[in-house]
């Protein structure tokens, strides 16, 4: 009798663990058949050898794995693409449990603490408003942790990409909901598209919550200042971004034109070309402002206007989310249930593809703490 429940809780347990194997490899299969449709992937696959992928080397399934673990799987289709509109996460599911590193203890964290190499910059502490967290490296990944009553919980895990970008994945409440976003990037002594950074004090990178979306002015008798803050080409922002040009197209300009991009998420042509096209009819010197929440098509605008012998880029390095971007929004659902993929379908222009998850680098970098970016500008333009 015995041998005969033992028999049966084996048969039980192999027949579980089989359908767990077959169950992710239906999200990998999938997964990977939208991965080879993207756009990105077709430009890049001849030019990088981590897009050859072998599924049955390097995606094998053994049925023990948690949901986390297989998800974190399936990101290594996703990763070694350069296309930071992707997006690949889990579908909130009362089935789903927390991963087993999201607590953590003390003794393991003050162990990674102590062994952290000192010359790794981006290791150490954290704030955002009243919050902390402690950016450890474990496993060769870096795992931002916030302590709780001698316990760490783990906020986020950082996987390297290009130099000081990122894949994130970000965890929502008790981390039974995750997810993989592309290019968070370490500059300035921040993580730039998280809100962490190791100082707590004011930054002039940030703009002011009270600043206009659309804005133009004379600063004094050389100098206009027109700010751009968004391209979106939703109905809303295209009627208040034509709204405005019809107030500034006629206006008389000053020697110098400075363009403030800073903050500006991008969206399209349909909101953008008008004041593109106005910018380079200008005669005199344009000053571009940027920061690396300059994004998407406010980093085309600014690859086309770059290489103008009047333009001067102040600033930091941009996102680097400029290829791709998706005009479906298309939500593919693996056949477990437990996993979603955000795709792209635009193709990227040629000259935009070698920013990808570099950004653009300002042609002046500006300090974060000295004083207000505008200033430091008319700063230098006073020099000239």
């Amino acid at each position: 009798m015995k041998k005969t429940i033992l028999l049966i809780l084996v048969i039980m347990i192999f027949g579980t663990a089989k359908g767990q194997v077959s169950r992710s490899q239906a999200d990998l299969s999938l997964l990977h058949q939208s991965v080879l449709k993207l756009p990105s992937f077709k430009e890049q696959v001849k030019d990088n050898s981590k897009l050859n992928f072998n599924l049955g080397r390097d995606f094998v399934f053994d049925g023990d794995e948690t949901s986390f673990q297989v998800f974190m799987k399936l990101c290594g289709l996703i990763s070694p693409i350069r296309d930071n509109h992707l997006s690949f996460y889990s579908i909130t599911d009362s089935t789903l449990t927390a991963p087993s590193s999201f607590e953590m203890s003390k003794s393991k964290i003050d162990s990674a603490v102590s062994a952290a190499d000192s010359s790794d910059p981006i290791l150490g502490t954290y704030y955002a408003g009243k919050y902390t967290v402690q950016l450890v490296k474990i496993d060769g990944l870096y795992h931002g942790v916030m302590e709780s009553e001698d316990r760490f919980l783990l906020q986020f895990i950082l996987q390297p990409t290009t130099p000081n970008h990122f894949d994130i994945i970000r965890f929502g409440r008790n981390a039974t909901s995750y997810r993989l976003d592309r290019n968070v990037v370490f500059i300035n002594q921040r993580l730039s598209g998280t809100g962490w950074s190791k100082y707590n004090s004011r930054s002039f990178v940030e703009l002011p919550f009270e600043m206009p979306t659309y804005d133009f002015k004379t600063i004094n008798e050389d100098i206009s200042y027109l700010r751009l803050g968004s391209f979106a080409t939703n109905n809303k922002t295209i009627a208040l971004s034509d709204e405005f040009f019809g107030t500034i197209k006629s206006k008389e300009l000053k020697r110098h034109l400075i363009v403030d991009l800073r903050n500006n998420g991008g969206g399209g042509y349909k909101t953008s070309k008008k004041f593109l096209d106005f910018v380079r009819r200008f005669k005199g010197q344009v000053h571009l402002l940027v920061n690396n929440y300059t994004v998407s098509n406010a980093e085309q605008f600014t690859i086309d206007l770059k290489d103008s012998k009047n333009v001067t880029i102040y600033g930091e390095t941009t996102r680097g989310t400029i290829a791709y971007g998706s005009n479906m929004g298309v939500r593919i659902q693996m056949p477990s249930k437990r996993f979603a993929f955000y795709i792209t379908d635009m193709k990227s222009r040629a000259k935009d593809l070698p920013y990808e998850s570099y950004g653009i680098d300002p042609t002046i970098n500006l300090d974060p703490f000295k004083v207000d970016w505008v200033e430091q500008v008319i700063e230098h333009i006073k020099k000239k």
